[in-house]
């Protein structure tokens, strides 16, 4: 009686095959094809985020000055170092404790004339917080982060008006500016947009497209090359 092994062995060195084109896309295509998707959208997309510029407190009141300059046929910021020639927006960071005896209190604020009230929530008893936590820096930076007011607009930059007054009016003195800042950022459109917000879904999708293309190179050529041989 003869056993036919030629089916089996036959189906094991496909197996193998299979097994080395896995090993290879999941060592190598992979990883080259996050790399490729990585710089491919850093130069398609790059970092929108440009300065952040704190702002000192003066009658509570800010201004952020565009002055404005011709530098190689591109208009410019000179205070601010932000390109105008581009859409722009501004992000708003204000931080503000409440030592009020009321729990509850507000103020108004005025971006270039426009109000939004502001609710605050208080807290009349800083110095025992301090006192309390003195030496624990993880607690005290987590009691100062619950009784801090954080608040963040995002606006687009209106450059005819060549610069952005921020103000602050129903103010007291329970009510401490922590921090203010402002942050330019580019404002896109259209796939650019897009990109960035499905960031991880065309991450994913991306990845896989650079993975498919290379990985149909190196099968032709892997296909190209085993038939060479057979045909030898």
């Amino acid at each position: 009686m003869k056993v036919n092994v030629s089916i089996p062995l036959q189906a094991a060195r496909w197996f193998s095959y299979f097994l080395i084109l896995i090993f290879i896309e999941l060592i190598f295509i992979l990883p080259l094809s996050n790399l490729l998707w990585i710089d491919f959208i850093n130069r398609l997309v790059p970092n929108s985020k440009m300065h952040i510029i704190p702002l000192s407190n003066m009658f509570n009141s800010w201004t952020i000055p565009f002055d404005l300059e011709v530098i190689a046929n591109v208009t410019s910021t000179r205070d601010t170092g932000v390109r105008t020639d581009i859409p722009l927006d501004v992000t708003l960071n204000l931080g503000v404790y409440c030592t009020s005896h009321r729990p509850i209190e507000s103020i108004t604020l005025l971006i270039d004339g426009e109000p939004r009230k502001l609710p605050l929530v208080c807290f009349d008893n800083l110095d025992f917080l301090a006192s309390r936590f003195n030496g624990f820096d993880s607690v005290s930076k987590t009691v100062k982060k619950d009784i801090i007011n954080e608040f963040k607009y995002g606006f687009p930059v209106n450059l005819d008006n060549k610069k952005i007054k921020i103000e602050l009016s129903d103010t007291t003195d329970n009510h401490l500016v922590d921090r203010m800042n402002v942050q330019f950022s580019v404002r896109y459109t259209g796939l650019r947009k897009f990109l960035l917000s499905w960031r991880r879904t065309c991450h994913i999708f991306g990845t896989l497209i650079f993975a498919s293309l290379i990985s149909g190179c190196f099968l032709l050529s892997f296909t190209a090359a085993f038939g060479y041989f057979l045909v030898v």
